[in-house]
């Protein structure tokens, strides 16, 4: 049980300092799960996890790479919405197990927004490791805690590419207002 404890201590801290490099102006969502990987292979032994963002009712991967045709059309957030009724961590059901590319990805983790819409799901494959601490009574702080990391950084990255959007935007209405005629305006 100690070492259940220090387990979710341990990623709480490697977790505050993804929170902290958040600053550091990532642009996209998957740079950021990427790190989140390396803590999660560092604590778990987990090789094998893949992100899929909740948007209007899809479940997209965050990675192009891992799959294009999902990339592109997603899956229907209502295929996996039963499974998560009473639970936040479910084993992957038979329809997606025994198909490419979910064949290895034995877990499901549904994150959720704080008015317990999903914001995504994490799919793995699970390990003793995992296994062990998913049994314990720390999980439900270590979904907590992964929950606001990752709607924190998406938001944080929402905000960034607005403002970037809005600079552009100024600087383009900057330009121009001074390359205006002003005999024509004066008139």
């Amino acid at each position: 049980m100690i070492e259940h404890e220090l387990t979710l201590n341990n990623i709480k801290s490697e977790l505050l300092t993804l929170y902290v490099n958040a600053s550091e102006g990532y642009k996209s969502f998957n740079t950021y799960f990427h790190i989140f990987q390396e803590s999660v292979f560092k604590f778990f032994d987990i090789k094998n996890i893949h992100f899929f963002i909740v948007q209007d009712r899809l479940l997209k991967p965050t990675n192009p790479s891992f799959n294009k045709e999902l990339f592109r059309n997603g899956i229907e957030w209502a295929k996996f919405e039963y499974y998560f009724e009473e639970t936040n961590i479910v084993s992957t059901p038979e329809p997606f197990i025994n198909s490419e590319p979910f064949s290895q990805l034995d877990q499901m983790m549904v994150i959720r927004k704080n008015n317990n819409e999903p914001f995504g799901v994490i799919f793995f494959e699970s390990t003793y490791f995992w296994h062990s601490f998913a049994n314990s009574t720390y999980i439900d702080e270590f979904l907590v805690v992964v929950s606001k990391l990752f709607l924190t950084i998406y938001d944080s990255i929402e905000i960034r590419l607005n403002e970037i959007h809005y600079r552009k935007l100024y600087n383009m209405t900057d330009l121009f207002h001074s390359t205006m005629d002003t005999d024509i305006i004066l008139e």
